[in-house]
C-alpha cells in the first residue's frame, strides 16, 4: 500500500492562519508596497544620476618658465660675487665679476683718448666758427697762437709796404716818379695782401681737414670702446631673469672658472602652473581645455579643500623614469588658491606636491552598472587590458 506523502491536503492552506494574515494585515501589504516602490524609483534614478568620472595622478607646482642656468661666458677667475644662495635678484642684476685688468686698462686708454678727440674737435668747430675765446685743448690753443704770430707778421708788412705804397701813389699822381716804380710799390702791397690771404685759406683748410680726420678717429674709436665694453660686460654674470638664486656652487673669490661652466640656477618669478604626470593609459581621454581639481598634498584636503584648473598643454612625447612612462601634462590654475572659512590664505610654493584629478566626462549609475558587469561577465577582456598595459 502507497503512502502519501503529502501531510496535509492543499486546500487546508487556504484555511490557514498565515493565510489569512497574507491577505488581510494591511501593515505587512503596506510595507511590501513600499520596497517596489522603492525599489522602482532607484532603478529610474540609475538614468537620472551622473556623476564625474575623472583621471587621476601625481604632479607638481611649478613655475611657468624652467629653470635658467647661470654660465660663464670665458674663462677667468673670479673677483666678486655680489648674490647668496636663495637671494632674489632682478633681470639683468650683476651676479658675479670676472677679473678683466687688461680689458680695463683698454677702456680707460680709450676713454681718455675719446675725451681728448672730443676737446679737439669742439675747438675746431669753434676755431672755424670764429669762436677763439674758449680754446681749451693744448693743440690747437699753441695752433691758434702760430697762426695768430704769423698773421700778425703778415699785417705788419703790410702797413709797411701800405704806407710805402700811399706815400708813391701820391708822388705817382703828382708825376714825380715814373709808372714803373709805382708798380713796383703797389706790387709789393698787392704781394702781402695775397700773403695775408693766403695764410688765412691755408690755416682754415687745415682746420677743416682736422675737423674732418678727427671726426673719422673720433667714430672708429667709439666702434673700439663698444667692442672692448662687449668683452668687459662679458666678464660680469648677469641673471637672464628675474627669481631666486638656487644650487650656487661655493665658488669664492680667487676661484678659477670655465667657459661655458654652470655656477648656479634662477628659479623663474612667471607665475605657478601645475604640472601633472600622467600615465599613457589616461592621457587619451585630456585634451586643453579639460577642467581638472588639484588636491595639494601639504594641505589637509578636508581642511582647505581643493584647486580648481584647466590644461592648457600635453607634451608630444613621452618621459620615462625609473621604466615608468609618462606625458607632462600643464594646468592653469584659475582659482585664487586656497583659503580657510575665516579668510586664510594657504600660499602656493614651487615644488609642492599635488593630486590631480582631471574631469574627463559625466556618466550615468546604470551606465557604471553595466560596464562593471561586463567586466564580470567578459573577464576575457580584462586580463588581455593587464597584459596589454604589462
Amino acid at each position: 500500500m502507497a503512502v502519501s506523502k503529502k501531510i496535509f491536503p492543499s486546500e487546508v492552506i487556504d484555511d490557514s492562519v498565515e493565510q489569512h494574515f497574507s491577505e488581510f494585515n494591511p501593515r505587512t501589504r503596506k510595507l511590501y508596497l513600499i520596497l517596489l516602490a522603492t525599489l522602482g524609483l532607484f532603478f529610474l534614478l540609475m538614468f537620472i544620476i551622473r556623476v564625474d568620472i575623472s583621471v587621476r595622478s601625481a604632479g607638481m607646482v611649478k613655475s611657468v618658465q624652467e629653470r635658467t642656468d647661470i654660465r660663464s661666458a670665458i674663462d677667468g677667475v673670479i673677483d666678486s660675487i655680489f648674490v647668496t644662495e636663495n637671494a632674489h635678484v632682478k633681470a639683468g642684476q650683476a651676479l658675479i665679476k670676472i677679473r678683466s685688468s687688461s680689458v680695463d686698462l683698454k677702456n680707460m686708454s680709450l676713454g681718455s683718448q675719446r675725451k681728448e678727440l672730443e676737446l679737439e674737435i669742439e675747438d675746431l668747430r669753434n676755431l672755424l666758427a670764429g669762436k677763439t675765446d674758449s680754446l681749451v685743448s693744448p693743440v690747437y690753443s699753441q695752433q691758434y697762437a702760430l697762426y695768430r704770430g704769423k698773421l700778425s707778421d703778415a699785417q705788419v708788412r703790410y702797413n709797411l709796404v701800405s704806407r710805402n705804397y700811399n706815400r708813391y701813389a701820391t708822388l705817382y699822381r703828382k708825376r714825380v716818379i715814373s709808372t714803373a716804380e709805382y708798380d713796383k710799390y703797389n706790387f709789393e702791397k698787392r704781394s702781402v695782401e695775397s700773403e695775408i690771404n693766403l695764410v688765412r685759406e691755408q690755416q682754415i683748410n687745415q682746420w677743416q681737414g682736422d675737423y674732418t680726420r678727427l671726426q673719422l678717429q673720433l667714430e672708429d674709436l667709439g666702434s673700439r670702446i663698444s667692442t672692448y665694453g662687449e668683452e668687459q660686460d662679458l666678464h660680469v654674470l648677469r641673471a637672464p631673469v628675474s627669481g631666486n638664486v638656487q644650487q650656487l656652487k661655493g665658488i669664492q673669490p680667487g676661484s678659477l672658472i670655465a667657459a661655458n661652466e654652470t655656477v648656479g640656477e634662477i628659479s623663474p618669478d612667471s607665475g605657478l602652473i601645475a604640472e601633472a604626470y600622467v600615465l599613457p593609459k589616461d592621457i587619451g581621454y585630456l585634451r586643453n581645455g579639460t577642467p581638472v581639481r588639484m588636491q595639494i598634498d601639504a594641505f589637509d584636503y578636508n581642511v582647505w579643500g581643493m584647486i580648481k584648473g584647466k590644461v592648457t598643454s600635453i607634451s608630444s612625447d613621452i618621459f620615462s623614469e625609473g621604466n615608468q612612462p609618462y606625458f607632462k601634462v600643464r594646468c592653469r590654475i584659475t582659482d585664487g588658491g586656497l583659503k580657510l572659512k575665516n579668510g586664510y590664505q594657504g600660499n602656493l610654493k614651487k615644488g609642492m606636491t599635488l593630486q590631480a584629478r582631471f574631469l574627463v566626462t559625466r556618466r550615468s549609475l546604470f551606465q557604471l552598472l553595466y560596464d562593471k558587469t561586463d567586466d564580470w561577465l567578459n573577464p576575457n577582456i580584462v586580463q588581455n587590458n593587464e597584459q596589454d598595459k604589462g
